[in-house]
């Protein structure tokens, strides 16, 4: 019994998992400094004396070079550009600097929600085939709407 609750215990403790995000959110932190030091836009440079230099790449061809896809690298960017204590704060979750944008398909159907809701009665009457057709779109959009709101609640907790 003893070895039971032992591993119960394990099962239940997450501070290797946490250690391992905030080792990658360091490394995600430092890969957007260094990023942020390489030229935005390729091209060559020009010296004092007005002759060019050869053409540098620009940020997205190395980060591309070193293996980093253009999300992470936006995510790199975004963490590297917090204030050290907002970072250290929150160096354990595992959604920094993750975008928490509504995808645009969820987003589309929030806006045609509100527009019906908002819509003074009597305004308007609906086709109920146009409904009737609709509502399998509606019920996925409902169903990724709830999913989604259910991951935003969970990374901040």
């Amino acid at each position: 019994m003893t070895a039971l609750a032992s591993y119960a215990r394990q099962t239940n403790d997450t501070t290797l998992i946490d250690y391992a995000v905030s080792i990658r959110n360091r490394a995600r932190r430092r890969q957007g400094e260094i990023l942020a030091g390489v030229d935005k836009r390729p091209g060559p440079k020009k010296k004092d004396n007005g002759a060019d230099t050869p053409k540098s790449p620009g940020r997205m061809e190395v980060a591309k070079n070193a293996g980093i896809s253009e999300s992470d690298q936006k995510i790199a960017m975004r963490v590297a550009a917090m204030p050290e204590k907002e970072f250290e704060a929150n160096v354990s979750d595992p959604s920094l600097g993750q975008s928490r944008r509504v995808p645009s398909d969820l987003d589309r159907w929030c806006k045609k929600v509100t527009e019906l809701a908002n819509m003074p009665k009597g305004a308007a009457k609906l086709d109920q085939a146009a409904v009737k057709a609709a509502l399998p779109d509606a019920e996925k959009a409902l169903k990724k709407l709830t999913a989604w709101v259910l991951a935003l609640r969970k990374a901040k907790r």
